[in-house]
């Protein structure tokens, strides 16, 4: 597992040390961020959020705030695109992974694609996601855990927090901001096959066995 701090670091962190440099009279990012100095009042994390949400979306042009909405798949991506395009998320599908699939190679795939969003002019971090529904499961080496829909029906909310920290804590070693889990529903009951990453909150809502006719249901016979 990396050390390295700065893949720790909160995304609004981050982006206070994303500095930009317009002019050669002011400081380039790297020197502001070793000085704590903001250069411009959204990179200020004494003002408000208000305040500094709305003088960065001030400074972006059409394209800047289309890129920021665009999440590409990393495997469909560069860091070169990112740059150009401004893109504010990458995600890692299901069985996508750099190489080498170790904690190191995605550490360093995350640092490589997060430093082409800072070297954007307006310098706006990038949010990483990956698809850790069973634990870190893209990982060689990673924990993994049954379904979500089974712990589910353990009935044991105390073993399924340990297992979120325990996913948490492994996809925050390899740099990752964003995980699309856990999942957790309330409402009626709906039998189609991704509720099998659903968590469920309310246990009469939790069905001890899939209807015959539903997607689930066929898919695990």
């Amino acid at each position: 597992m990396s050390s390295n701090p700065s893949r720790k670091r909160p995304v609004v962190g981050a982006v206070v040390a994303a500095l930009l440099a317009t002019t050669l009279t002011a400081p380039s990012p790297a020197t502001a961020a070793v000085m704590g100095a903001a250069a411009l009042p959204y990179q200020d994390p004494s003002l408000p959020v208000a305040t500094r949400v709305d003088d960065l979306m001030g400074r972006m042009s059409l394209d800047e705030k289309l890129g920021q909405m665009t999440q590409a798949e990393r495997g469909s991506v560069s860091t070169s695109d990112v740059t150009t395009y401004r893109l504010g998320s990458v995600l890692s599908g299901g069985g996508s992974a750099p190489s080498p699939n170790t904690a190191t190679g995605w550490a360093d795939m995350y640092d490589r694609f997060q430093n082409a969003a800072l070297a954007t002019p307006l310098g706006i971090p990038l949010v990483y996601g990956v698809d850790a529904v069973h634990g870190h499961n893209n990982v060689v080496g990673a924990t993994i855990f049954p379904h979500n829909i089974g712990l589910g029906a353990t009935r044991d909310p105390g073993l399924v927090q340990r297992i979120g920290r325990a996913t948490a804590e492994e996809v925050a070693g390899t740099g990752i901001d964003w995980n699309f889990a856990p999942l957790p529903v309330r409402g009626p009951r709906r039998p189609v096959g991704p509720h099998v990453r659903v968590v469920r909150r309310d246990p009469p809502t939790c069905p001890r066995r899939w209807p015959r006719s539903s997607p689930a249901s066929r898919a695990t016979r």
